[in-house]
């Protein structure tokens, strides 16, 4: 029950977060974005319907571009905007859905 609540309000937090900031997510299809990726480490992939709901809950972050789920290694990789989206605040929302990372590391920074 409780890690239901949690789902429902990391995804609320998404979805507010989608409808805040639409004219970004505009300029992010001009091109003139900054992507950086990020690894969030130990964050509860041991299942199928873990890996699921971490999915659906990446789907409605704003600017995220690549996900990479990696249940052999309980890691989550996620390329998105630094210019829209941070990595403190995906962090949150993992957290606040029930997935907390016990850390997250940048792997790169490429402009395009």
């Amino acid at each position: 029950m409780k890690r239901k609540l949690w789902l429902t309000f990391g995804l609320a937090i998404a979805i507010l977060v989608g409808l805040a900031l639409p004219q970004l997510k505009t300029e992010q299809a001009a091109g003139s974005s900054q992507e950086v990726t990020f690894q969030f480490v130990r964050i509860g992939l041991n299942t199928d319907e873990a890996q699921q709901e971490i999915q659906q809950i990446v789907n409605n972050i704003v600017g995220i571009s690549q996900v990479e789920i990696l249940p052999e290694t309980d890691t989550l990789t996620i390329t998105f905007n630094e210019e829209i989206m941070k990595a403190d605040w995906i962090a949150k929302s993992l957290t606040a859905s029930g997935y907390p990372p016990e850390k997250y590391v940048k792997l790169n920074n490429k402009k395009r």
